[in-house]
């Protein structure tokens, strides 16, 4: 086994996708191993990872940090414990974690986790919380029994329950959290977060009325806004074609006004031709 020291030393690793710069390394050259202790950091693409004591596998494409760690990216920050990552397919294993995230708003987003599997850009933990404020004593956050983060997408809660300050709330079956803007389109009933509507409970109800009429009744608890009612209704108008109205009322509570939109939607398939003709009405 070679030692080598310095706090500025570096070495080239993983076909050069990667570089260790540590207080000192070990190599290991019958094992194919590396050691790093100290100030150790690692820069693998867009990773930057720091800790401690770093056992680098090249024969098996594996990081394993048993210690405290921080990985960083140019979206998020994540902290925690005894990491596992095989470079080869991009999953790995982290324990105690928190991450750090900040929503298009400029909100943070804290996630904390018991145990942690990174799946790609995909991160799946169990005994899980979230929350938008002081990471150490939040105001506000989510338990769950098991979380599924798909980036620049949702995050999926399971058995989750919601906490103001020292009171808990019912825990739901599924909680979903919109990490991108959402608008009220009479799709399925869902309770769930996003930074422009804070949470949110939307209820669907399909009716059907005589020949092919048919519709939907939309009911809305907002967070940041208020309480919003609605209809969408088809009306038959032959094979291949689509015709519906929508009306949506908000009561929104914090700027004391009503607001309401009136949308209608034409489409039709001829052939290989779709036409699709809207026109939407704000007040």
């Amino acid at each position: 086994m070679l030692l080598l020291g310095g706090t500025l030393f570096a070495v080239p690793v993983l076909a050069a996708k990667g570089s260790l710069i540590a207080d000192q390394i070990w190599a290991d050259y019958e094992n194919e191993q590396l050691v790093a202790r100290g100030h150790v950091v690692f820069t693998y693409e867009d990773y930057v990872i720091t800790g401690e004591e770093f056992y680098l596998d090249l024969k098996e494409d594996r990081l394993a940090v048993p210690g405290w760690v921080e990985i960083q990216t140019e979206e998020q920050t994540i902290q925690g414990k005894n990491l596992v990552f095989f470079f080869s397919d991009e999953q790995g294993f982290l324990e105690e974690f928190v991450r750090y995230a900040e929503a298009e708003t400029g909100e943070p987003m804290i996630f904390k986790g018991q145990n942690g599997e990174i799946n790609g850009d995909e991160l799946i933990c169990t005994g899980s919380s979230f929350s938008g404020c002081d990471a150490e004593k939040p105001h506000y956050h989510l338990t769950a029994k098991r979380m599924v983060y798909y980036p620049d997408d949702r995050i999926e809660f399971y058995q989750a329950s919601y906490w103001e300050g020292k009171l808990k709330f019912p825990a739901v079956p599924k909680l979903v959290i919109g990490l991108q803007d959402q608008e009220n389109d009479f799709d399925e009933s869902t309770f769930g977060y996003n930074a422009q509507d804070g949470y949110f409970l939307k209820m669907v109800y399909r009716y059907a009325l005589n020949g092919d009429h048919q519709g939907k009744l939309l009911f809305d608890l907002i967070q940041a806004r208020g309480v919003g009612e609605g209809v969408k209704h088809w009306f038959p108008v032959g094979t291949g074609k689509d015709l519906s109205l929508s009306f949506y009322h908000l009561d929104n509570f914090y700027n004391k006004h009503h607001d309401y939109q009136l949308q209608t939607n034409w489409q039709q398939e001829q052939g290989l031709l779709k036409y699709d003709v809207g026109g939407k009405y704000n007040d």
